[in-house]
């Protein structure tokens, strides 16, 4: 009775210590623009690149991204848009609130920011996490 119960517990620490080697890496999750769904439109994903810099800090990386982003896309020049507001966010996944259609995403809280930037007469809302990146969506 003692060898059966000795086997038991060497194949069960066995098991569980094989399934404690098995860690999962999260994949990096491509940087994208996305879409509300209440748009109507496909969402096409495109790279905004984070800021990086001994003094880029969350906040500031994530506007200096924004910012540069909104004025590439409308071509002016960066110093021609305006931060309207910065507010502290959670988000729900790592879609920072702009699911793709037929992209997976991390479930996690992400901390991040609400920026929203204005160029001319129209204001732009952008998403960013803690580490400068930014998406928009629209």
């Amino acid at each position: 009775m003692f060898r059966f119960i000795s086997i038991v517990c060497v194949l069960g620490l066995a098991v569980l210590s094989a399934g404690c080697g098995l860690v999962a890496t999260p994949l990096p999750l491509p940087f994208h623009r996305c879409q509300r769904p209440d748009r109507g439109r496909p969402a096409v994903p495109t790279a905004i690149s984070p800021v990086s810099g001994p003094n880029a800090s969350g906040s500031e990386a994530a506007v200096r991204a924004a910012v540069n982003d909104l004025a590439a896309r409308l071509k002016v020049a960066p110093e021609t848009v305006q931060v309207v507001s910065v507010a502290a966010a959670d988000w729900s996944d790592t879609s920072l609130g702009c699911p793709q259609p037929g992209m997976f995403y991390a479930q996690i809280i992400v901390q991040g920011y609400k920026i929203v930037l204005s160029a001319g007469d129209a204001q732009t809302e952008y998403h960013a996490d803690r580490k400068g990146r930014v998406v928009t969506c629209k």
